[in-house]
């Protein structure tokens, strides 16, 4: 085998192994090569570390070695039954018969008491977010066994664009939030300048 190498890497040799391999397997010459790689990995021999070479290089006659397991004859060798329990037979179901259900009206759904979400935050001043967690205080607040979340009571409050939009009254609480937010945040700045002074 010549060790001269052509432009893409490979000796003449390798190259023709490559073109066989491409005609008898139907491989493009990127699958071919891969195929060589892979087969080649397959036949390297295991070759044992160089320590263990020189180890019984040195010890020469005197080194132990493993004597092979002798086969065992069919019937030597203890075996153990394991008995199988039989399955019940599976019982045999009746034709697949649906009972309609009534479906649910819009007035047996159980829904969240918009009136006491408004209720809470006018009469009481309550944010969205001290409403959401007054759940566990009123019924009203509770659906299904879930608590009303911070993000539907602005959405009742206030309304959304991606939700049917902001109704008249809506808008009015709006403004009238902002009044506050900026009332309570003028407060604590003036609460702030005291303290610094």
């Amino acid at each position: 085998m010549t060790t001269e190498r052509s432009a893409k890497g490979w000796t003449p040799e390798e190259e023709a192994q490559i073109a066989s391999i491409m005609e008898t397997r139907k491989l493009n010459r990127m699958g071919a090569i891969q195929y060589m790689k892979r087969q080649a990995a397959k036949a390297k021999p295991i070759q044992q570390p160089d320590e263990l070479n020189a180890k019984l290089a040195e010890l020469g006659d005197n080194a132990p070695h493993v004597a092979a397991r002798p086969a065992l004859e069919l019937g030597s060798h203890p075996v153990t039954v394991v008995p199988v329990k039989a399955k019940a037979p599976k019982a045999i179901k009746g034709p697949n018969v649906r009972t309609p259900k009534a479906k649910a009206t819009k007035s047996d759904i159980e829904r969240y008491d918009k009136e006491l979400v408004i209720r809470l935050w006018e009469r009481d001043k309550l944010r969205p977010m001290e409403i959401a967690a007054a759940a566990d205080k009123y019924a009203g607040l509770r659906c299904s066994g879930r608590n009303i979340s911070p993000v539907y009571v602005s959405r009742v409050l206030f309304g959304s664009k991606n939700s049917g939009g902001v109704n008249a009254e809506q808008a009015k609480r709006r403004k009238l939030d902002d009044e506050r937010r900026d009332a309570g945040q003028k407060a604590r700045a003036g609460a702030r300048k005291k303290e610094s002074k």
